[in-house]
């Protein structure tokens, strides 16, 4: 699904080195590693937004690099840490938006289109939200919608910069259930950066580890790793 190999990223010289990976559909990955260790700029790199500095990733079995914008976004899409605010805009509206990879060069939306839409809202309980503005939800009302919308996008791969983020404990294990269930129920292949890691431990399948001296990305399987053998891995001077 999302394959990544002897890739490494950053904004002008080598941040992270991710010698071989392998993400696979219908699991859920939880990304570890300190602050300003290069886990956003992970993200932004695998959905094109920063180039590589070398290496290849495969989306689908589709180099990165290859994939023209449109195409890239029916089949990765990134939910990034804060939300777009647009005043006057509805989230029935907002959701919508993710369509827009699918649309004419005119941007016109169909009733296929509206019917996704309406099954995403009831898939996520959230008809009560359609008709209020983005501007008036709460943050994990935000963060809920931020999702739909990538569910209405209908991409194989989904990143999450942060989704728990500024969240309260409750909300924050309301949304990572959300994606654990979205994840299996569609198969995705699901990444989400976090520092709740009691929380992201008890839903993730794997974690991708980031190592703060050989800047390396390791996957371990989350029920055969310790919570000791994690802090010692991604912060050694703790």
């Amino acid at each position: 699904m999302l394959q990544i190999n002897s890739v490494e990223i950053g904004h002008t010289t080598a941040l992270l080195h991710i010698p071989s990976l392998q993400l696979e559909q219908g699991k859920l990955y939880g990304l570890i590693g300190r602050n300003g260790i290069g886990k956003s700029t992970f993200l932004q790199t695998l959905v094109g937004l920063i180039p590589l500095v070398s290496g290849e990733v495969l989306v689908q079995g589709n180099s990165l690099e290859t994939l023209r914008k449109k195409e890239l976004a029916k089949k990765i899409a990134l939910v990034r840490t804060s939300f777009p605010i647009i005043e006057n805009l509805t989230v029935y509206t907002y959701l919508l938006l993710g369509r827009v990879p699918y649309t004419n060069v005119f941007g016109t939306t169909n009733e296929q289109d509206a019917a996704l839409v309406r099954s995403v809202i009831d898939l996520l309980q959230i008809a009560h939200l359609q008709a209020k503005f983005t501007s008036q939800l709460s943050d994990g009302e935000k963060q809920l919608i931020a999702i739909a919308q990538v569910l209405v996008q209908q991409t194989g791969v989904v990143l999450l910069d942060e989704p728990t983020a500024f969240l309260d404990y409750e909300n924050k294990w309301k949304i990572l259930k959300i994606l654990k269930k979205c994840t299996v129920e569609n198969q995705l292949c699901t990444v989400f950066s976090s520092h709740d890691l009691d929380i992201t431990m008890e839903v993730a399948d794997n974690l991708l580890l980031i190592n703060p001296q050989t800047k390396e990305i390791r996957e371990v399987k989350t029920d055969k790793t310790s919570k000791a053998d994690i802090i010692s891995f991604c912060f050694p001077s703790l």
